[in-house]
């Protein structure tokens, strides 16, 4: 029997979908090199015999090797045949909602679907959590989760809290989660020596998608706490996952409680 093993995420992965990265994180006897989501997506439909009414459709045949490493994952198997795959819950575990800013909680399907152009790696254990946060918002059990990884569930919670608190230090998440309409709300001047051009750029990121504005710039733009202020608590809102930022990677479970 073959021994299983974790891959290691390094910052040099940073460019990679995150989504594999974290599946590929589960301990497993047989991992895999796939990078390309369509790819991962008509092996699990393959594998599931039905596909995915909320994702695009393709026509390529199954990547075998894929298939085997999917098969071959015994977290990632049981998660396949179940009907939490790719469907995201609909609230995070308790302990986790004090590692959110208040009013500002994105759900698991939110984080799940958002393009954060790999701004949480601050640090490779950063990149780390954020990918344990991911599994969460795949579907993945906490129980699951720490089968995968060989520890507690304990241990897992610890990690999402650590990935979800290393969400807020990132200014362009904090713009992201707030909801802001930039097409409607206010903007406030640019610092005098942002040639118009640069602002312009700036301020067309920020209403496609926060996390491909200018860092720098952004850093100044939310550096007024009344102005963060407006952003959080007042500012014309929008839903956070538009046209311009989501990526389709899951659909969103059904909360019961709102029934």
């Amino acid at each position: 029997m073959l021994e299983e093993k974790q891959f290691q995420v390094r910052m040099s992965h940073k460019g990679r979908s995150p989504h594999i990265l974290a599946l590929r994180t589960l301990k497993t006897p047989r991992n895999s090199t796939i990078n390309d989501w369509m790819v991962l997506l008509t092996c699990i439909s393959s594998l599931r015999k039905r596909k995915f009414d909320w994702a695009q459709t393709s026509n390529r045949s199954p990547s075998r090797t894929v298939k085997q490493w999917l098969k071959k994952s015994p977290v990632i198997s049981d998660w396949i045949s179940s009907d939490r795959c790719l469907v995201s819950p609909a609230k995070w575990p308790r302990p986790i909602y004090p590692a959110f800013a208040p009013r500002i909680i994105p759900s698991p399907y939110e984080i799940a679907n958002v393009d954060m152009n790999g701004r949480y790696a601050t640090s490779e254990r950063a990149f780390k959590n954020h990918l344990v946060v991911l599994l969460y918002c795949m579907g993945i059990t906490l129980r699951d989760i720490a089968e995968g990884y060989a520890c507690s569930e304990r241990e897992v919670l610890r990690a999402m809290y650590a990935g979800i608190e290393n969400l807020h230090s990132l200014p362009s998440y904090i713009v992201w989660a707030s909801g802001t309409d930039f097409t409607r709300c206010m903007i406030p001047p640019s610092p005098k020596h942002v040639p118009l051009e640069r602002r312009g750029v700036f301020v067309s990121a920020l209403q496609r998608n926060p996390f491909y504005t200018d860092a720098t710039l952004l850093d100044q733009f939310i550096s007024s706490p009344a102005y963060l202020s407006y952003l959080l608590y007042s500012s014309p809102k929008r839903m956070r996952l538009t046209t311009g930022c989501r990526v389709y990677r899951t659909s969103e479970a059904i909360d019961e409680s709102k029934k």
